[in-house]
């Protein structure tokens, strides 16, 4: 390799280097007041261990509805970084302006989900069927011809009825 191509690739890598997008990490604390975490990533950096703090746990929502499980410590995480700063974006649903400077800055991260670890599978189910699962034993499952099973402890209906 040349030396100006040895140049530019060296140019473009330390660029890239400081460039942060995805992170897996440990949930250290969560907020159920705020929906802020602390995580600590589970890689190191030069050697040492990092935590980011106050960090947003983004849920699935739409059309005013979510899904919404709080998550624990101990909880393996991905934490994505926005390219722009996020704090006035979260605020309410208008445009802002951002600041431009800081791009992928760790401080810019949010939790977007929880993640299993192949240690920790969740119960198996099959192709086309659909699953919820509680650390109780609880569950509700749709299978793929459309039947619907329920186990609890108790289960209770509000407001309905099982024709």
């Amino acid at each position: 390799m040349n030396d100006f191509v040895h140049a530019v690739v060296n140019m473009v890598d330390s660029k890239l280097a400081g460039i942060n997008t995805v992170d897996v990490a440990i949930l250290t604390e969560f907020d159920p007041a705020t929906y802020r975490a602390n995580v600590q990533l589970k890689r190191k950096v030069n050697g040492t261990t990092v935590e980011i703090f106050n960090v947003p746990v983004m849920f699935p929502s739409y059309n005013g509805c979510a899904f919404v499980i709080h998550p624990a410590p101990g909880d393996v995480v991905l934490v994505v970084y926005s390219k722009f700063e996020v704090e006035e974006q979260l605020i309410n649903r208008d445009v802002v302006e951002v600041n431009g400077v800081l791009r992928f800055d760790l401080n810019n991260a949010v939790i977007i989900g929880g993640l299993v670890t192949t240690q920790d599978l969740p119960v198996a189910i099959g192709v086309d069927e659909v699953g919820m699962f509680h650390k109780s034993g609880a569950s509700i499952k749709i299978t793929a011809d459309g039947d619907i099973i329920m186990t609890g402890k108790d289960i209770h209906l509000n407001g309905g009825m099982i024709p």
